[in-house]
């Protein structure tokens, strides 16, 4: 499961100065470089609903588009955009382990077949809503705080929230216990992830 606290440390490594492992980063190029590297700590930790590691994130699309959106940033706007697109980039078409079945029931009701998977055929992100990171992040962007760790945890707060909210949809693929000569039928999973 992601943790907020782990994101806040790595943020800080890269904006707060009073952060024992701290350095400024050299370069534009630098800073999307530990950009990528704070979220995908973050990343590799999500689980989906059966509880699976994720497996595969799109770190090289996160630092490309992040160096692209920020190498003409003018305002804020710019700046939330860029953020926006790069999170997006980092999580559309994310994958997630296989093994643990998910669930029956819950918060994530399983579709198709009897509603029991017998087996997991796929894990990956379908959806990665993006206007709500925007928003938070022009806000955030326009706040003026001089403390490197609150501006992390703030950051953080925005990163770990809108991954675990509603925005990212992940599907789970696979096949229903039904016994032969019928089954195993076809069934799926919609959830957020954790």
């Amino acid at each position: 499961m992601m943790t907020y606290s782990k994101l806040v440390d790595e943020i800080r490594k890269i904006i707060d100065p009073t952060h024992p492992q701290h350095m400024w980063p050299t370069s534009l190029a630098d800073a999307c470089v530990r950009w990528r590297q704070a979220i995908d700590v973050h990343g590799a930790d999500a689980e989906d609903y059966s509880t699976d590691l994720s497996a595969t994130r799109n770190g090289a699309a996160f630092e490309t588009t992040l160096y692209n959106g920020l190498y003409n940033w003018w305002t804020r706007a710019h700046g939330a955009d860029a953020f926006r697109n790069a999170w997006r980039e980092f999580w559309y078409s994310a994958t997630f382990n296989l093994g643990i079945l998910p669930p029956s029931g819950g918060p994530c009701p399983n579709y198709g077949g009897n509603l029991i998977f017998g087996i997991e055929l796929s894990s990956a992100i379908i959806s990665v809503a993006d206007a709500g990171i925007y928003n938070d992040l022009y806000s955030e962007f326009g706040s003026i705080i001089w403390n490197g760790n609150i501006k992390a945890q703030n950051l953080a707060a925005i990163f770990h929230a809108r991954t675990t909210s509603t925005d990212i949809t992940n599907r789970i693929d696979g096949r229903d216990t039904t016994p032969p000569p019928v089954g195993p039928l076809e069934i799926y999973n919609l959830c957020t992830i954790f």
